[in-house]
């Protein structure tokens, strides 16, 4: 899989193509690719919530770029694969349907790609809604590619999908949460808490 291949998929996408999530998910050799669609997003989350901080020149950038872009983007790829072992198991395990993990890993994966607009919430007027525009398409776009995976109803797989956004959203929560401002090893909208 080349560069041009992936980006291929994104156009498709953006042109709301969405056959793209069908195809990636039957294709064994497009799971590095997807995956790598998850670590780029992560880590352009972990840069946006780095360069809100280096922009508001608050003393410790350093810090933040340790915790929140280098090990917050790091959490959030392995959350992320939480959230659809989740989104997974509830589909099969209480709703009965059939889907293999490695198609919805992949389709997913790639469904994650909305999550990259959080590089921008270092724009300061616009950082809480570019964080949940960025949260929100992922979610529905993960929902698209959930669908054509599994056999199951659109009902089940949203309920399944949002049963995993919701735990991939509590756990980076938590990690946004620690410790003091500037300590949070959560990257983009997750790395400012509320207190």
């Amino acid at each position: 899989m080349s560069f041009q291949t992936v980006t291929g998929w994104l156009t498709r996408i953006f042109r709301m193509d969405y056959t793209v999530f069908e195809e990636v998910g039957r294709d064994a050799t497009a799971t590095v690719p997807a995956l790598a669609v998850v670590a780029v997003a992560s880590f352009l989350s972990g840069a946006g919530s780095w360069l809100w901080w280096v922009f508001k020149d608050i003393p410790g950038s350093g810090d933040v770029f340790v915790k929140s872009f280098i090990i917050g983007s790091l959490l959030q790829i392995g959350v992320w694969f939480v959230w659809v072992y989740v989104s997974y198991t509830v589909l099969t395990r209480f709703y009965g349907a059939t889907g293999d993990l490695n198609a919805m890993v992949r389709a997913m994966g790639l469904a994650f790609a909305p999550a990259a607009i959080a590089v921008l919430v270092f724009i300061s007027i616009l950082t809480i809604p570019l964080g949940l525009i960025a949260l929100a398409g992922a979610l529905l776009l993960s929902q698209v590619a959930l669908q054509p995976n599994t056999n199951a109803t659109p009902s089940q797989t949203m309920a399944a999908n949002f049963l995993g956004f919701v735990v991939f959203a509590i756990i980076m929560g938590i990690l946004g949460s620690v410790g003091d401002p500037g300590e949070s090893i959560a990257p983009g909208l997750f790395f400012f808490a509320m207190d």
